[in-house]
């Protein structure tokens, strides 16, 4: 029987269990690394993004909410899009959600500039 996989969240500490394995993803007062990533990335996080290195989708977010912040440094550290290549967009996608500031969503409404007819 396979289990789901979770996150546990306790006080300022976020856990991931992923295959029989617990995975830490922030610690202290920092917040959780999913939480910036849209719905449509926090899915199959136990499948593999990198299917020619065989690595997890949870590895390199981890290895990103760790501190890699370029396609270089995630290669370095999880071997992820050093074989074909065909995960590259997947991983700078996740690297721009994750290393993105936080921001607030604002919507640019253009003004009409009403001045009075002559």
């Amino acid at each position: 029987m396979v289990s789901a996989p979770f996150i546990l969240h306790l006080p300022n500490l976020y856990l991931y269990t992923l295959k029989k394995r617990i995975v830490i993803l922030k610690t202290e007062l920092e917040n959780n690394p999913l939480d910036k990533l849209p719905t449509v990335l926090k899915q199959n996080l136990d499948k593999n993004l990198c299917t020619c290195m065989d690595v997890p989708k949870m590895d390199v977010i981890n290895a990103i909410a760790n501190g890699a912040t370029s396609l270089e440094e995630v290669k370095k550290q999880t071997y992820a899009a050093t074989g074909a290549g065909c995960c590259i967009q997947q991983v700078e996608r996740l690297i721009e959600c994750l290393c993105a500031p936080e921001t607030r969503k604002r919507r640019n409404k253009k003004r009409r500039n009403k001045s009075p007819s002559v």
